[in-house]
């Protein structure tokens, strides 16, 4: 039987008249009140409840089946370590702490993650420990970073400075998303209208062309008139085609190589890179700020700052600062050397270090270049918005001219005969 989380009431034999409830991890009611005994030192008070199953629920048994659903958000993440950071900073250990916010969670998968965890902390081992057990929902920087705080005994500020960390990554993720879903947005649309014009509208046209005699068709036209018939004919091929090719794509893009390239393309277009510079360095600095706060040394801080940048050329400019600086150089010189970084973030860095203030000026920058991303998001759309125009007005132009070229043609000649 697996184990359930149990409020079982109890008393001090020394003082018998004062009840209290503890949680214990048991798989039955005998169990409960065995662990009550063995666990706390009280007595039975006659009443033990069963608050929650920590097993597979059937309810919940199809989500664990389900990878898209089977995951913890950002959202999740970030309340976790909020509240997590606050039970601890009151004087709650987290072998404490964790019981009580498994109960109140609604995600499944942060249920069975905190329930794992309980069973590792239970057997002795660090917090930090049990959560690298768990890379798909720690990262290691963040194992990291309350590994720091462990060590240090600064474990609640660590966590707040992470809880803080990912609300500020949520909020620049929901930025670039913004940027970027309007022109997918469009374009997809654009070609959807297209097919189904091709599909259910050129078909009328057709016979239009016939009964009219249009004659011979502009080559426009017969593209049209043919990727219609083909359309119609093989549909079944379009769309597997269609889903081959999305598959395709995706899997071209775990290759490394290719997102170098694809990543390095966008920080140096001239275009839209102003705005993939500005995201990088804000999240470089952010996850920089929190690691280097948290008593990490600044190459450590760095090498793991630089994968949560979101970009691979910038992350592995960053990795050769780093190596750089473990040779004596110092972080000033070695980021200037990097053609990645904005003026500004270091012009910013090297108030720090003249001060000596170098962990306020990381966060400084982190912070200024956060609130940049919001004026870059509307440059980006406002960049791509004409390219987007474009594209959609030379489909919907292109489809005009094959359809109403014939119709213009027949008019003429209709004319040139009255005349």
């Amino acid at each position: 039987m697996s184990a359930s989380i149990w409020i079982v009431k109890g008393y001090d034999p020394r003082q018998p008249t004062d009840i209290v409830a503890r949680e214990v991890r048991a798989s039955s009611k005998a169990e409960a009140i065995a662990a009550l005994r063995a666990d706390h030192g009280l007595e039975f008070a006659g009443s033990a409840e069963e608050a929650l199953k920590s097993s597979d629920a059937a309810s919940n048994e199809w989500i664990r089946n389900v990878p898209v659903l089977y995951r913890v958000s950002k959202r999740t993440l970030q309340m976790f370590t909020a509240e997590l950071a606050a039970m601890v900073r009151s004087g709650v250990s987290p072998k404490r702490a964790l019981p009580r916010m498994e109960r109140m969670t609604s995600s499944v998968k942060m249920r069975d993650t905190m329930s794992a965890l309980i069973v590792d902390l239970d057997d002795g081992q660090q917090l930090s420990e049990a959560m690298a057990r768990h890379p798909d929902v720690f990262d290691e920087r963040y194992v990291t970073t309350v590994q720091v705080g462990e060590e240090s005994a600064t474990l609640p500020n660590a966590l707040t400075r992470l809880a803080d960390g990912i609300k500020r990554e949520i909020k620049v993720r929901k930025q670039i998303q913004s940027a970027l879903t309007y022109p997918v947005i469009v374009i997809v649309t654009a070609i959807v209208a297209m097919f189904a014009a091709v599909y259910l509208v050129v078909p009328g046209y057709e016979e239009l062309f016939d009964e009219i005699g249009a004659g011979d068709l502009p080559a426009s036209t017969k593209i049209v008139k043919d990727i219609s018939e083909t359309s119609r004919a093989y549909w079944y091929l379009f769309i597997g085609g269609a889903a081959v090719a999305a598959y395709g794509v995706r899997q071209a893009l775990l290759n490394e190589e290719l997102r170098f390239r694809i990543d390095r393309g966008l920080l140096r277009s001239r275009r839209v890179g102003f705005f993939f510079t500005i995201a990088a360095t804000a999240r470089f600095f952010r996850a920089l700020a929190i690691l280097h706060s948290a008593g990490m040394p600044m190459t450590d801080a760095v090498a793991f700052a630089a994968h949560g940048s979101g970009n691979r050329y910038f992350r592995d400019q960053m990795l050769a600062a780093r190596e750089e600086m473990t040779q004596g150089i110092s972080p000033l010189l070695a980021f200037e050397r990097t053609d990645v970084l904005p003026m500004r973030a270091l012009g910013m860095l090297a108030t720090g270090l003249e001060s000596a203030s170098v962990p306020e000026q990381i966060e400084a920058v982190a912070d200024a270049f956060e609130e940049d991303l919001e004026a870059a998001a509307e440059s980006f759309r406002q960049a791509i918005n004409p390219i987007v125009l474009v594209v959609v007005t030379a489909l919907v132009l292109g489809l005009l001219l094959a359809l109403y070229g014939p119709l213009f043609a027949v008019y003429d000649g209709l004319g040139e005969s009255r005349g």
